[in-house]
């Protein structure tokens, strides 16, 4: 029974990058009540019960939330486990505050040419705005499609699929660090345990 348990929950909290983000929502029925209402207690079982191959993914869903919401589940998980979470949400935090505080600057990267389907290249005079309102929010708002369709003006379609494929590398990049900041093995590794079970 305890695989099977380790199963279903691995099937709910992926550890693939869009597997997790294609399942994130927040609505989705799951184990008789909604996803965003599982995170919490299924991290305080998995760490009662030493399952590591199910922790990251848990550790990082429940970091996405708000931090007073994460303050008041402290009573529902243990001491270590509850400062593991805080510890990985500052840092992939800081990934995450980095990506935005990188954009402007990677526009001038720019697309390989052709991409551009503007005579003058769209990117030399495209700007961000209002980007503080992606800090501290939630990852699936990082989502490359997302911030250029809703923060980034005057590019072209080429160069709006440029820009959102780089972001979406970045965020890649932030997800391969998950297990790390929660203290925990390498996605690899937690996969070829999560395929013996």
């Amino acid at each position: 029974i305890r695989n099977d348990v380790i199963f279903q929950i691995a099937r709910n909290y992926p550890t693939s990058f869009d597997k997790f983000h294609s399942m994130d929502i927040d609505d989705t029925p799951l184990f008789g009540r909604t996803r965003k209402d599982c995170p919490f207690q299924l991290l305080a079982a998995a760490f009662r019960a030493d399952v590591d191959v199910i922790l990251p993914t848990l550790y990082f869903a429940c970091s996405d939330y708000a931090m007073v919401t994460i303050l008041e589940k402290d009573d529902m998980l243990p001491n270590e486990c509850f400062k593991t979470l805080l510890k990985g949400r500052e840092a992939w935090s800081e990934l995450l505050s980095q990506l935005v505080a990188d954009l402007p600057e990677r526009l001038r990267d720019g697309p390989a040419p052709g991409v551009c389907q503007k005579e003058e290249p769209c990117l030399r005079k495209a700007f961000y705005k209002d980007l503080s309102k992606l800090i501290n929010s939630y990852f699936r708002n990082y989502q490359g499609s997302y911030v250029v369709n809703t923060y980034l003006s005057g590019v072209c379609p080429g160069c709006s699929s440029f820009v959102a494929n780089r972001i979406e590398t970045r965020r890649r990049k932030v997800w391969a660090k998950v297990p790390g900041h929660f203290g925990c093995l390498d996605w690899d590794v937690l996969n070829g345990k999560l395929e013996e079970i």
